[in-house]
């Protein structure tokens, strides 16, 4: 099994979408990434470039990586239910080809975290 492999920028295409373009506090948002000419077992990363922090999310990830599987793979995250009146907060997933600062690839649309 391969755990990590350099993605051919120049043939493959990634699209990262999410399920929702508006979550509450204290809920659930997953990014399905779906991607062409990417060999399954290839890791890839993601960062969120929104104006959220790590106290937003449950686990405090602000990056990570996943392994596509059938040219698809899938990003979940819960969203922290916090006491904060913060106004409303964004999610920009970006996906990365070699690592958590590497190249951008991909970048999904704007999910706007609501106050509970």
């Amino acid at each position: 099994m391969r755990t990590s492999e350099t993605v051919n920028i120049l043939n493959a295409t990634l699209t990262v979408t999410p399920s929702s373009t508006t979550v509450n506090e204290g809920n659930t948002i997953t990014w399905t990434v779906t991607t062409t000419n990417v060999t399954d077992g290839t890791t890839l990363y993601w960062t969120d470039s929104g104006t959220t922090n790590s106290s937003d999310w449950v686990g405090g990830n602000t990056s990570g990586s996943f392994v596509v599987s059938g040219n698809t793979a899938t990003i979940t995250r819960t969203v922290a239910l916090d006491a904060a009146s913060e106004g409303t907060e964004s999610s920009v997933l970006r996906i990365r080809t070699d690592s958590i600062s590497g190249p951008i690839f991909a970048t999904s649309n704007t999910v706007n975290i609501l106050n509970a």
